[in-house]
């Protein structure tokens, strides 16, 4: 990747999570996205583990941290 599509990248991942737009934010990551997080745990419980894999759970958990820092801005 070369850095002139590394910073639009970039640009459109902090608009998507600025706009706190869900579905913008989800079309970065590929349908079988894999995240493992001591937080996903917190916020999701057992039904998680920990560990998120696809799109569905990532959002589930994505939302709740949307919803928990509305405040939340990226640069």
């Amino acid at each position: 990747m070369d850095y002139t599509t590394a910073k639009t990248f970039a640009q459109e991942w902090c608009d998507a999570w600025n706009s706190q737009d869900l579905e913008k934010i989800l079309k970065h990551y590929a349908d079988d996205v894999r995240l493992q997080s001591p937080y996903a745990l917190r916020q999701l419980g057992e039904m998680s583990q920990g560990k998120l894999h696809g799109k569905e759970l990532l959002g589930k958990y994505f939302s709740l941290g949307l919803q928990s820092a509305p405040q939340l801005n990226f640069q």
